[in-house]
């Protein structure tokens, strides 16, 4: 009882509930899989399907790259389990106990990466092998938590490695686990998005500006050949966000770079507690783009995901909305 307890409360500190991912797209971008509260829904994009209950209840779904399973966390007496939606078959089965998201899945479909809370206060990598039915490793961790927010874990090509960003109170920093050994890559401390790139040869992550008056965010490609990094162009201002000093945002809650390393979405904070508001802009690295969602509230109440093709992404606030770089706008139907 009291290890359960221990690892319920460390799992609980891995999984923040205000960042967890609640929607992930199927491979082909038809689909959509999301976590509702009474469940995780199908539906397709086109709006030709309404909502298909996949599984009872959980959070933080992630499509597999065959198209084939879902897996998704579903609590167990407080302590985080990972179970597996076989798309086919339309069957549900818990395959990991203690074993919590963030969740990614290797390039076959058959394997994946989950987190699970260690007795030393840290964090363990727990990989799963769908056909083996079993761990097949785990890797204790140099960091206290594993960032949820979409794409944030990404399991490297052709390989059994993984990268993710890990957190260590309010600093983040991007790691690699390479045959068993864990590698700092970053050590600024300001990580606020990460991703895989289309072709698979580079992560890219975004760092915090200093003062976002003057520079919002800057992005970063790691060769994963070479281990040389780059910078990408976006400009340190973006019209729709800070053309001035005065017309700035007050703060920057999250920065999504597309896959195709030609676009990104950034939520910001517009306003300050008490009277906080928040906006979501999307557009391309050279800083042209637009807002296209504004709320009340802080930066953590509404998710977004890239589609597959890079050229549009999901936009969940309890309802899902399906916006394009072109402007186009697709509502799909309530649960």
């Amino acid at each position: 009882m009291l290890r359960k307890a221990l690892l319920a409360a460390l799992l609980a500190a891995v999984a923040l509930p205000a960042a967890a991912s609640p929607i992930t797209w199927s491979p082909d971008g038809k689909q959509v899989a999301v976590a509702f509260k009474d469940g995780v829904a199908v539906a397709a994009v086109d709006g030709s399907s309404g909502w298909t209950l996949a599984g009872p209840g959980g959070k933080c779904p992630v499509w597999s790259p065959d198209g084939g399973s879902i897996v998704y966390s579903l609590p167990e007496n407080g302590v985080a389990a990972a179970w597996v939606y076989d798309v086919k078959k339309g069957r549900t089965r818990k395959v990991a106990a203690e074993v919590g998201p963030p969740y990614a899945w290797r390039e076959d479909g058959q394997r994946f990466v989950g987190f699970s809370g260690s007795p030393e206060g840290t964090v363990e990598a727990v990989w799963y092998n769908l056909t083996d039915r079993g761990v097949t490793q785990r890797r204790a961790l140099p960091c206290r938590t594993v960032e949820e927010d979409p794409g944030d874990v990404v399991w490297l090509p052709e390989t059994d490695d993984v990268a993710f960003v890990g957190r260590d109170g309010a600093q983040a920093d991007v790691y690699i686990v390479e045959s068993g050994d864990v590698t700092r890559v970053t050590r600024t401390g300001d990580i606020i998005g990460f991703a895989l790139s289309m072709d698979r040869k580079e992560l890219v992550w975004g760092r915090r500006g200093p003062n976002p008056k003057y520079i919002l965010v800057t992005l970063y490609a790691l060769n994963l050949e070479s281990r040389g990094s780059r910078r990408l162009p976006l400009p340190d201002r973006i019209p729709a966000l800070n053309p001035s000093p005065r017309q700035a945002p007050t703060g920057l809650g999250r920065a999504y770079p597309a896959a195709g390393l030609d676009a990104l979405a950034l939520i910001v904070a517009m306003a300050p507690a008490p009277a906080s508001s928040s906006a979501c802009w999307l557009g391309k690295l050279d800083g042209t783009g637009a807002i296209v969602r504004k709320w009340a509230g802080v930066p953590g109440g509404l998710a977004v995901v890239w589609s597959p093709d890079g050229r549009r992404v999901a936009l969940f606030d309890g309802t899902v909305t399906l916006i394009g770089l072109d402007g186009s706008q697709v509502k799909l139907p309530a649960r």
